[in-house]
């Protein structure tokens, strides 16, 4: 099994664990960590939306499938809706209408995750607002549903820093 992940265009780059400078994703990878305690994996179903309440608009929740490898979005937070201005919660990342070499990346790097059973980390420049000089960390966290196999994934996409939340009105203009 390869151990490398996949190579990355010029706007991503890994990062280590102890590289990260996320409050949120050093927040829910201690969830991830406190949950799985001895084993290799967290368990899907110790997944508690109370307990990752603060982090839940940065979340996302996939499921690997096999024999082709493909990934579906099952649970997309709401900040990441507004950053990528689309809802694909149930949707599949081939079908997701995203540039072919988008897909191809994103599918490598939950391959590399879901091969190695090894949570990934980066840090991504992108565009915003017509500048393309912001930066976010991203981790991918392998669970499982059956104790042995990687079989979804905890994806956390930390915008804070790039686009914060704007305040919801009180009452309808």
């Amino acid at each position: 099994m390869d151990l490398q992940p996949p190579s990355l265009g010029d706007d991503i780059r890994y990062v280590t664990r102890d590289q990260l400078t996320s409050a949120i994703i050093q927040s829910v990878l201690a969830v991830w960590e406190r949950h799985k305690g001895s084993a290799e994996l967290m368990a899907k179903e110790a997944v508690d939306p109370f307990e990752l309440k603060p982090w839940l608009p940065y979340l996302t929740i996939s499921e690997f499938h096999e024999n082709p490898f493909r990934l579906r979005y099952r649970l997309v937070g709401t900040e990441i809706v507004r950053f990528v201005k689309r809802d694909f919660t149930g949707v599949w990342l081939h079908e997701s209408g995203w540039p072919d070499d988008i897909i191809a990346l994103n599918r490598s790097l939950y391959h590399h995750v879901y091969a190695t059973r090894r949570p990934l980390f980066g840090l991504s420049t992108v565009e915003w607002d017509g500048r393309s000089s912001y930066r976010f960390e991203w981790a991918v966290l392998p669970l499982t549903a059956d104790g042995a196999r990687a079989t979804h994934c905890l994806g956390i996409d930390d915008y804070s820093q790039i686009a914060t939340k704007q305040p919801i009105p009180l009452s309808p203009d």
